[in-house]
């Protein structure tokens, strides 16, 4: 996770591209490996009964990466290149909708198309709600 947020577009040219690539490394290196997969179907199945294990997961996993991801778009967002008032915010949102569209079937590593796909997606949907209005209709 630490390799592929050093990718993120600190200053981008063309920012709706440099999103779409960096969330195309982020599901393809973190969020959909088997390491990955395995270790969410885990907390899945077994955070209710041991609720130490998903507290442990949530301050270890999302609860360290989203923080680094927030701080990342609230400086695009001090350089003009997005709108928002909670960076946190922003940073949940980003990673729901580059996931939204992958496909969730256990033990599937969803295709380099579908990683583009989804991302694609993702990104259009984020630079709606929170990009300059030229940089969506690019997508």
């Amino acid at each position: 996770m630490v390799a592929t947020l050093a990718t993120f577009p600190e200053h981008p040219a063309d920012l709706a591209r440099e999103l779409v690539e960096f969330a195309v490394r982020l599901t393809g290196n973190c969020i959909c490996d088997s390491d990955g997969r395995a270790l969410r179907k885990l907390i899945e199945n077994e955070g209710g009964r041991y609720p130490e294990l998903f507290a442990t997961w949530k301050d270890y996993g999302p609860g360290k990466n989203w923080p680094a991801i927030s701080a990342r778009f609230a400086r695009l967002a001090r350089d003009g290149e997005l709108e928002f008032d909670d960076p946190d915010l922003a940073a949940r949102q980003f990673m729901a909708l580059i996931g939204a569209d992958l496909p969730n079937e256990p033990g599937d590593r969803p295709s380099d198309e579908q990683l583009h796909q989804a991302a694609r997606n993702g990104v259009k949907t984020f630079l709606r709600a929170y990009g300059k209005r030229d940089i969506a209709a690019a997508l």
